[in-house]
């Protein structure tokens, strides 16, 4: 008889490429509402429950943009703000992953 796992997979956003000099700050904004607080809160809403069940997985989708901030703007599209969220989404899963660690809870981020 299978299992019945919980899961939370996490994938929206917007790339939002421009120069950082010239975006618009409410695209800043947006941007980071949606790949920053976003997979935060979500996380944060998901977690109790599975937790105390002890199993469960949280999926959240990166980027390999998010370890491209040594890379120049050619090829790749100027993308600090987006580069830099991303960079959040994989940091704060490997950082979650730790903390759950024996948890039951699985924890990893998609490139």
């Amino acid at each position: 008889m299978a299992t019945k796992r919980s899961a939370c997979f996490k994938n929206a956003g917007f790339a939002g490429y421009r120069p950082f000099v010239s975006i618009d700050p409410e695209v800043i904004d947006d941007l980071v509402d949606i790949h920053v607080r976003s997979v935060a809160r979500l996380s944060r809403a998901a977690l109790p429950g599975m937790v105390r069940r002890r199993k469960g997985a949280i999926i959240n989708v990166a980027s390999l943009l998010a370890i491209s901030a040594v890379l120049p703007p050619d090829p790749l599209p100027s993308r600090a703000t987006y580069a830099g969220a991303k960079a959040f989404i994989l940091a704060f899963t490997q950082a979650l992953a730790g903390e759950l660690e024996g948890s039951g809870v699985d924890v990893q981020a998609c490139p």
